[in-house]
């Protein structure tokens, strides 16, 4: 999908396209090949893996230990027996090089809940 994409981007020179992608959208393949077409395409995925770019740290707590770039807040709504309530997240973002044939530079952000009430889940 992100190969179309970033062909197509070649045609449309005053476009910026997308990718977006949920969970097991982080393919590097994918990310390789849209480098060899030049790169002409943004991807913004939510990855589901913790990864270990090489040696080193694994990925989320390489980001989670940089400085806090900002904050956003925004109502949960209420699920699974737990009520609307505000979050509140800490930003972090950290440029890191994943292995490969073909390194690839990418930006890793963490939105991570500070002040979370006692006995639920942090949202990250």
């Amino acid at each position: 999908m992100h190969q179309s994409l970033a062909e197509q981007a070649a045609t449309l020179p005053d476009t910026r396209l997308i990718y977006v992608a949920d969970r097991e959208g982080d393919i590097a393949a994918l990310m390789r090949r849209a480098l060899e077409l030049g790169h002409p395409a943004d991807w913004l995925i939510r990855s589901q893996h913790n990864r270990s770019p090489g040696a080193q740290a694994r990925l989320w707590e390489a980001v989670e230990a940089s400085e806090v770039l900002g904050e956003i807040t925004f109502i949960l709504p209420r699920h699974a027996g737990q009520k609307a309530r505000e979050v509140r997240q800490e930003l972090r973002a950290q440029r890191v090089r994943l292995p490969g044939r073909q390194e690839l530079a990418i930006t890793c952000l963490v939105a991570q809940e500070s002040g979370t009430p006692a006995g639920v889940k942090p949202v990250v």
